[in-house]
């Protein structure tokens, strides 16, 4: 089953007009020709990241987004309106923000960290800054002195809220952080 939104590997099944035809053996992609490696070739496997175009049908690509579909990452706003924000995450398709899912409105220009989901109502990736509704709370697997990744996401009265390993919410406290951090 084609996972829209993350990576898939997919079938090269037959060349057309507009690029190559791909397929898990259920469900068809196109993989438009700017899109092509130079090296790929009909009956080969191929690793690329899918979505749903605008016009509902799903489109592959062989860029590598910033962000999938459950991932927390630091995006730009590319557009804003009254009802949301869009944000780049680096490939030909830019990321829904409804203003329901911002914790602050976005504006053009601005840098959030956001959460990538995606709506089961008609397969789109949406993005969400409140971040709490993504986080997991309970079986934290996490000791003391274990590495962990951080991806810093806002300051607060007592520091900086930071999130861990993409799948928790953790606090810095100013005083005992000894460099200057930002989120992002």
């Amino acid at each position: 089953m084609i996972a829209i939104g993350q990576y898939n590997d997919l079938r090269i099944i037959k060349k057309t007009d507009t690029g190559l035809i791909l397929t898990d053996g259920e469900k068809d992609v196109l993989l438009p020709y700017t899109e092509v490696p130079k090296d790929a070739e009909v009956g080969e496997n191929i690793n690329v990241f899918v979505y749903m175009h605008k016009d509902n049908r799903l489109v592959a690509t062989s860029k590598r987004p910033l962000a999938c579909v459950g991932d927390f990452a630091y995006l730009s706003v590319v557009d804003d309106n009254e009802d949301g924000a869009y944000v780049s995450i680096g490939i030909d398709k830019d990321v829904y923000v409804p203003g329901r899912e911002q914790k602050r409105p976005m504006f053009k220009g601005d840098k959030h960290v956001v959460f990538v989901y995606l709506d089961e109502s008609n397969d789109r990736m949406l993005a969400s800054t409140r971040l709490l509704n993504f986080v997991e709370e309970e079986d934290i697997d996490l000791e003391e002195g274990d590495e962990v990744s951080l991806l810093i996401a806002d300051r607060s009265d007592m520091g900086y809220n930071a999130i861990i390993d993409n799948k928790y919410i953790g606090l810095l406290y100013t005083n005992e952080l000894f460099d200057v951090i930002n989120p992002g």
